[in-house]
């Protein structure tokens, strides 16, 4: 490896660990005060990064442009709502970019914090906040705004479980705000009944099935149908239309396989565990949804970030589990997964343009 990698590995690997131990001590202190300030550095941490970074991330220059632009007596710039929102308050206020960069990770990293909060019972947060910092944080230095939006789709997955539509639907318009391909999301809620049951199981194979068919066939099938919507169509047209043939790799299955692997390990406990039913079946479904980055270009992988984001949840749920279950190498499997993947995708790969971090401060 380069000395720009093992600079990035250590880096970034540095900031997932000390996120993961603020998080972790976030909810094992008697403490209330103490509780507090661990949260805060926990959601903190990684957004301080996030805000005082300077021209990495694919899409750094872009969104820079964007924000010059939208705040220029005279704008024309097409940005989801609540984006736009807070880059226009940030200019108001005289501030700079780096502003926008900040608020909106603090925002993606608090609704990831929220989201496993609500099954601590369950699960160990660490480890969850561990899974997002390796996962997709990198991710966010790129795909800003969807994954503000994906963080906050994982956070309203409580509120399917718990079938309060009017709380589910807000936190949908407040990520599509962010992301207008958020609304993919939206069916879940009716489709609970089949994923959220340990019920009908012919019907999920049925459904899991075509959904494969869809999936492939992605470019003939899907693309015409997005590109036909005008809130999806910008997006469709910009990222997912591809003619190329689907090809099937072996990456699909070190990225898909230890977490199905896992689950069906636990199948039991799962089944009992109401809440995981639903996250592990989405969790199948995000699994299914990266066929599409096989048969078309891999910006399609971004529709798979909606549903995937619930191995954040799933990962620390059977960490905690095969502890319990004295099965101990199945938790150090998916974490070693995980691991593996980042070090593959933002180390060695160089994905989203993260390595080396660059900071303002030497600009």
């Amino acid at each position: 490896m380069t000395n720009e990698m093992w600079s990035g590995l250590l880096f970034y690997a540095a900031i997932a660990a000390v996120t993961a131990a603020f998080a972790d001590l976030s909810v094992r202190r008697s403490s209330k005060p103490l509780n507090i300030f661990f949260t805060i550095l926990a959601i903190l941490t990684p957004s301080l990064f996030a805000g005082l970074r300077y021209g990495i991330g694919t899409d750094y220059s872009n969104y820079l442009e964007g924000f010059f632009e939208i705040n220029s007596p005279i704008f024309d710039v097409d940005t989801e709502y609540l984006f736009l929102g807070i880059n226009k308050i940030v200019g108001y206020l005289g501030l700079d970019f780096q502003f926008v960069l900040f608020i909106t990770s603090f925002i993606t990293t608090l609704f990831i914090y929220l989201a496993l909060k609500r099954y601590k019972a369950s699960l160990n947060i660490g480890i969850g906040m561990f899974v997002y910092m390796m996962m997709y944080y990198q991710i966010s230095f790129n795909a800003i705004q969807q994954i503000a939006a994906m963080a906050i789709l994982l956070f309203s997955i409580h509120y399917i479980n718990e079938r309060k539509f009017i709380k589910f639907t807000l936190l949908v318009v407040i990520a599509v705000g962010f992301h207008e391909t958020a609304i993919l999301f939206y069916p879940l809620y009716f489709l609970h009944f089949l994923y959220g049951t340990s019920k009908h199981t012919l019907l999920k194979v049925l459904s899991f099935s075509g959904l494969i068919v869809l999936m492939i066939n992605f470019s003939a099938v899907l693309f015409p149908i997005a590109s036909s919507i005008d809130s999806l169509s910008y997006y469709a047209n910009s990222y997912l239309d591809s003619d190329r043939e689907f090809e099937l790799g072996l990456g699909i299955l070190f990225r898909t396989l230890p977490f199905i692997i896992a689950g069906i390990i636990f199948r039991k406990d799962i089944k009992s565990n109401k809440d995981m039913i639903f996250i592990f079946n989405v969790v199948i479904i995000g699994c299914i949804s990266l066929l599409t980055s096989y048969g078309s270009v891999n910006f399609t992988e971004r529709i798979s970030y909606y549903f995937l984001s619930s191995l954040i949840i799933f990962v620390p749920f059977i960490y905690r589990l095969s502890a319990i279950k004295k099965k101990r190498y199945i938790g150090f499997l998916v974490i070693f997964s995980v691991i593996g993947l980042w070090f593959m995708d933002f180390i060695y790969l160089g994905r989203n343009e993260t390595i080396p971090y660059e900071w303002i401060l030497n600009n």
